[in-house]
């Protein structure tokens, strides 16, 4: 994938990214009523909790889900990174069946 090489990455990347950067702020709501909100959502199951969740997990970074983040740009970078090495992994993967073939 000549794209990852020249640091292009598809859009889902991107919103993966900016959805994981607005949770990463959620948590840090001092605010009682947005705070009551989050939490409703996560015990309700609602879908983008859920389907944060399942993300983080699929990144192998389930603990970020349970633990109290004090850093927001560290925490984000961390997930950035694991992003794009993921993609990176699937590119080299992709390269290598390719060549068999």
């Amino acid at each position: 994938m000549v794209y990852v090489e020249l640091g292009r990455f598809p859009l889902y990347i991107t919103r993966k990214l900016r959805i994981l950067k607005c949770w990463l702020k959620e948590r840090q709501f001092n605010n009682c009523i947005l705070q009551s909100r989050y939490d409703y959502m996560v015990e309700g199951n609602d879908s983008w909790a859920v389907n944060i969740k399942q993300e983080l997990q699929s990144l192998g970074l389930g603990q970020m889900w349970d633990e109290l983040i004090l850093d927001v740009k560290s925490a984000y970078k961390i997930i950035e990174e694991r992003i794009y090495k993921n993609i990176q992994e699937k590119t080299i993967y992709v390269g290598k069946a390719i060549k068999l073939d």
